[in-house]
């Protein structure tokens, strides 16, 4: 893979942008121009009015003297009338091209400002490119804006990188994203999964028709992978239904996981091979961008989780708000019932308190068959 250099980007920008500049001054001074030709016909235009206006003048005043002469004047009134009206519309039209003049003048001193402007900025960056140049003459280049040697760039990257200090410097999950990143260089579309349910697996790698789980763990050299990882990616594959697995680590693996994995569809990363695969194929790349990508997927994934955690929120409150329309929902009924039971313990009779099973309370009772003896008294009397 090619190196791409800072300084030959930037001089391409420079470069770039002076063209662009000088496009512009070519621009305006087409307009500058055009704005100059335009004057000069209103120049002349104004000119010819002007004639025009002379002649109508002394052709009224020739007129004028037939008032002297009564038997001519109703005759040349309405030529005089005809004279004036044309040399007012002339009048006019000369105040209308004087404007027009005026307009385009200023519009010719803001382009006239412009091209001094842009003329400027041709040479200010025609300076600049010069002095990048010279740097690149003397042997240093540009990295991170700043002018080193051309054989420490190489040292450079791989520390701004992380393989010197063999990524201890950013998170476990940050070190998922950049393999993730990776293995898009090689050819695969990635998927970081979510911690909660991940069964060990890191990421889940797609390239054609197969699908690779990806376990990544970003250890000191010297912690050993041991083989019980190796039985627990094996059997974390189905749960995603790969075909294929990789472990990726920043250490070594033990005897017993590389035999282990000789026998099984897992293929090993360790040190040395992730820093090969990383200086062939991530080195040379824009390192700003490749972690300004990785800061952008975690802050989409600290969107995910608010958002997952405000939809719980939001299912929570729902639960309860269903959970208390049914308690109100119940009391209702309770009180109905309570209500219906109450109606049924009130004598008709009196509106006093009875037991439900009767009709009528005791007292009511009681009243009525003494109403019936007493009936029966007076019947025989």
């Amino acid at each position: 893979m090619q190196n791409i250099s800072e300084s030959d980007n930037l001089l391409h920008e420079y470069r770039s942008l002076i063209s662009n500049i000088e496009e512009s001054l070519k621009k305006s001074q087409r307009e500058k121009g055009g704005i100059e030709d335009r004057i000069n016909q209103k120049i002349i235009e104004n000119k010819t009015i002007n004639e025009k206006i002379q002649m109508k003048t002394a052709e009224l005043n020739a007129n004028l003297r037939t008032i002297l002469q009564p038997i001519k004047y109703f005759k040349s009134y309405r030529e005089k009338k005809k004279i004036r009206d044309e040399i007012t519309r002339l009048k006019k039209r000369e105040d209308s091209i004087n404007n027009d003049i005026l307009s385009l003048e200023i519009s010719l001193q803001k382009i006239e400002k412009n091209s001094k402007n842009l003329l400027s900025n041709i040479q200010l960056k025609k300076g600049e490119l010069s002095a990048i140049l010279s740097q690149k003459e003397k042997g240093l280049e540009l990295f991170d804006n700043k002018w080193v040697k051309i054989e420490d760039i190489l040292k450079l990257r791989e520390i701004k990188i992380g393989l010197e200090n063999n990524f201890s410097n950013i998170s476990p999950f940050d070190f998922e994203l950049f393999i993730a990143r990776l293995l898009q260089e090689l050819g695969y579309k990635t998927e970081v999964t979510r911690k909660t349910s991940d069964f060990g697996i890191d990421i889940i790698a797609q390239k054609q028709n197969k699908k690779v789980a990806v376990q990544c763990k970003r250890h000191d050299e010297n912690n050993l992978i041991g083989n019980k990882y190796i039985q627990q990616l094996l059997g974390s594959m189905n749960y995603v239904d790969a075909n294929h697995s990789i472990f990726i680590t920043t250490s070594y693996f033990t005897k017993n996981a590389i035999q282990q994995a000789k026998n099984s569809p897992i293929e090993l990363w360790d040190k040395d091979t992730l820093h090969n695969l990383v200086k062939k194929h991530l080195l040379y790349l824009d390192i700003n961008e490749i972690f300004t990508a990785i800061e952008s997927q975690k802050r989409e994934e600290r969107e995910r989780k608010k958002r997952e955690k405000q939809e719980i929120i939001e299912k929570s409150r729902e639960k309860k708000k269903i959970e208390e329309e049914e308690r109100i929902k119940i009391e209702i009924k309770a009180k109905e019932r309570k209500a219906i039971e109450n109606k049924k313990r009130i004598c008709p009779r009196c509106g006093g308190g009875k037991m439900k099973t009767r009709k009528i309370c005791s007292k009511c009772k009681r009243e009525i068959q003494s109403e019936k003896r007493d009936g029966w008294w007076n019947l025989f009397n």
